[in-house]
């Protein structure tokens, strides 16, 4: 039978954080864990966030979009801290860098905390 996903699913996000408290992920985000050097779980580059939302986005709620499924909760396992596109001006944007170390100390995590489904939507240059 089609369903539309289970709320028994938990999603890892790894990626720049996740803002839970957006309306198409208001309380879907059972944690914010950080793995980065950084000093905020806030989601400052965004690709998070729009990660999540694609993978679980609230339906029929007249905001964004659909999520692929519709019930999982997300953990926001922040792998990829911002980093300034001009430095000393945030007001100009930010763009994320992902370090190896704590992108495998996160999948560990999600393992042995009971995930099902990992997201690593992530590049590197080069």
């Amino acid at each position: 039978a089609l369903t539309h996903g289970s709320p028994d699913i938990k999603i890892a996000i790894l990626d720049s954080g996740v803002e839970c408290s957006h309306p198409d992920l208001d309380g879907k985000c059972i944690e914010q864990v950080n793995f980065t050097v950084s000093t905020t779980l806030t989601d400052l580059v965004g690709h998070g966030t729009h990660v999540a939302s694609i993978a679980a986005a609230e339906t029929d709620n007249d905001i964004g979009t659909a999520g692929v499924a519709w019930e999982p909760k997300i953990g926001s396992l922040k792998v990829c801290y911002e980093i300034e596109l001009i430095p000393g001006f945030p007001e100009y944007g930010y763009t994320a860098y992902c370090d190896d170390a704590d992108v495998i100390e996160a999948i560990t995590y999600a393992a042995d905390n009971g995930y099902q489904v990992v997201n690593m939507s992530l590049c590197r240059p080069g």
